[in-house]
């Protein structure tokens, strides 16, 4: 973790492939504080978060905790944490990273499942930033968006509607 990495022997798809391999978690420096801190708090032990009994989190541990986490936020129940997995891929490629890169990110063997879920329909700031950078005319200081509202469309006829 120091490294700023995290690798995983045993995972959720290490039992269904043939040869198994590591799945690799690239950290944020910030995360790799935070989990540091948490870390040097606790006796002993390589993992990071331990329950009551010292014994490592396991998936109902971390569903209490974030049970108990959007209560006291106020956030509503039907928050998952998946939710945020999905919101990190979408505002990845709103950010113009690469689907593979992405992928990688995200411990997807091929970017077949990332395009599953990461889908930008409707987005049309990120349609408008895509095409002028297709077109070669985005600048730093070009907006997403016009600043005012586009004129009306002309008809067939050029007659404006």
């Amino acid at each position: 973790m120091d490294a700023g990495v995290i690798v995983l022997v045993k995972h959720k798809t290490s039992r269904t492939q043939r040869v198994p391999k590591p799945r690799v978690i690239s950290l944020d420096a910030e995360i790799v504080r935070l989990l540091i801190s948490i870390r040097s708090r606790q006796e002993g032990g390589e993992l990071v978060f331990y329950n009551h009994r010292g014994t490592p989190w396991n998936r109902s541990n971390l569903s209490l905790r974030l049970q108990r986490g959007r209560k006291k936020a106020g956030i509503p129940a039907d928050a998952k944490l998946y939710g945020l997995r999905h919101a990190f891929g979408t505002r990845a490629i709103v950010n113009g990273v690469d689907i593979k890169t992405l992928a990688e990110l995200m411990g997807h063997t091929t970017t077949r499942v990332t395009e599953h879920y990461v889908h930008l329909a409707g987005n049309k700031a990120h349609l408008h930033a895509a095409l002028r950078k297709l077109n070669g005319t985005v600048t730093p200081t070009s907006p997403l968006e016009p600043s005012t509202p586009p004129a009306a469309d002309p008809s067939p006829d050029g007659r404006t509607t």
